[in-house]
C-alpha cells in the first residue's frame, strides 16, 4: 500500500506567476481522473488531485519557512511552475531541493 499524504501535490511558483498558479490550483482540484485510466488515491480522494497546496491559500501569516517545509513533507508530488521568474527565485529552488532531498525526485513535475 502506498503512503497517504495530506496533499496530493504542492505547487511551487514565483510570486510574479501567482495568477497562473491560482488558475492551475483551481483546475487541478476540480479535475476528476477518468476511471478508465485506473484507480488511484493520492491523498484520501479517489481519482482526484485533491487537495493541492498553494502557499497563498493554505498558510496563515507568520513564519513561512517551517510551514512550507511541513507542507512539502505532507505532499505526494511537487508541481513546479517553470518561468524565468521561477528560475530566478531562491524560494522555488529551495522547495525543489528540499522535496528532492525527501527522496521523491521522481514525483517532481514541471509545468512550462
Amino acid at each position: 500500500m502506498s503512503e497517504l499524504y495530506r496533499f496530493a501535490a504542492f505547487i511551487s511558483y514565483a510570486s510574479k506567476d501567482a495568477t497562473f498558479a491560482r488558475r492551475l490550483h483551481r483546475t487541478l482540484e476540480a479535475y476528476r481522473v477518468p476511471s478508465a485510466l485506473g484507480s488511484f488515491d493520492l491523498a484520501g480522494h479517489k481519482n482526484r488531485i485533491y487537495p493541492v497546496f498553494r502557499d497563498r491559500e493554505e498558510l496563515p501569516a507568520g513564519d513561512l519557512s517551517e510551514g512550507i517545509a511541513a507542507a512539502l513533507r505532507a505532499s505526494n508530488a511537487l508541481i513546479v511552475v517553470c518561468s524565468p521568474h521561477a528560475a530566478a527565485s531562491p524560494w522555488v529552488l529551495r522547495e525543489i531541493a528540499y522535496f528532492a532531498g525527501l527522496g521523491r525526485r521522481a514525483r517532481i513535475f514541471a509545468i512550462i
